[in-house]
């Protein structure tokens, strides 16, 4: 089961870097009110995130585990992508109570009240895929023997690149149909339920 479990937190991983490259466009013309070239604003931080939670996942493995880590991966996650899509559903409330306590924001372009905090979670969710993906795959080769582990990796990346085909081709008309926050919606309520699933078949010796 942890085997399995690892191969799909794996395809997942791999999934939402199509779906974000997918997304991120739409999400910074519609919702920031920027052009399509600045989606290097959400990108750049979301490697940053990356870059750190690959540095630090080795240490935070040895001391919470491997499976821990992915369930935290998971819900952060989820969470990120949640805080995006409330972005223009919530319209600005997040900034209002927080700096409108103490400036004049009423009069700030979208751009200015929207970008820090995107940004903020774009790096949430660059760290949240690498607590996903590096204990998964870690924890893939250290179950499959060595005489299999190249075919089990071949398997899991046919898999992953077979999955990642669905959001590419549909993501973007689902965008289009209900719009891009919605959408991040449904991605991040999937994350969630998969968490959950996680949890539930989780042996727990492995925990």
């Amino acid at each position: 089961v942890t085997s399995a479990l690892a191969m799909a937190h794996l395809t997942l991983a791999s999934t939402m870097m199509p779906l974000v490259a997918v997304l991120g466009p739409n999400f910074v013309v519609n919702v920031i009110r920027m052009k399509s070239e600045d989606v290097a604003y959400v990108f750049l931080p979301a490697g940053v995130g990356m870059l750190l939670g690959t540095v630090l996942t080795t240490r935070l493995a040895a001391r919470f585990g491997k499976s821990t880590l992915v369930d935290v991966g998971l819900g952060a996650m989820g969470a990120a992508l949640f805080g995006m899509a409330a972005a223009k559903v919530g319209g600005n409330y997040l900034l209002y109570n927080i700096l409108g306590r103490f400036f004049e924001v009423a009069s700030w372009p979208v751009a200015i009240e929207l970008l820090p905090i995107v940004m903020v979670l774009a790096f949430f969710l660059g760290i949240s895929f690498a607590l996903v993906n590096i204990p998964a795959q870690t924890a893939l080769q250290e179950r499959c023997p060595a005489s299999f582990r190249g075919r089990i990796f071949a398997v899991q990346f046919t898999l992953s690149s077979a999955v990642s085909i669905f959001p590419l081709l549909f993501v973007g008309g689902v965008a289009d149909l209900i719009g891009v926050n919605k959408t991040i919606m449904l991605v991040g309520v999937l994350i969630l339920l998969i968490l959950g699933l996680t949890i539930r078949l989780t042996p727990s010796d492995s925990k």
